[in-house]
């Protein structure tokens, strides 16, 4: 696989894995974009 979208930025990605003693498997993958949230001032800037 070389798809350079397959993972791009600014989604949240979640792939769920389904492991036995002989099997691994892809159980769900789920793709969303990320939302902005204004978090307001952080106080992070500026340190006594």
């Amino acid at each position: 696989m070389s798809d350079p979208n397959l993972l791009q930025a600014g989604y949240f990605h979640e792939i769920i894995l389904t492991i036995a003693d002989h099997e691994l498997s892809v159980s769900s993958i789920r793709v969303e974009p990320w939302t902005r949230v204004d978090a307001g001032d952080l106080n992070i800037g500026e340190r006594e």
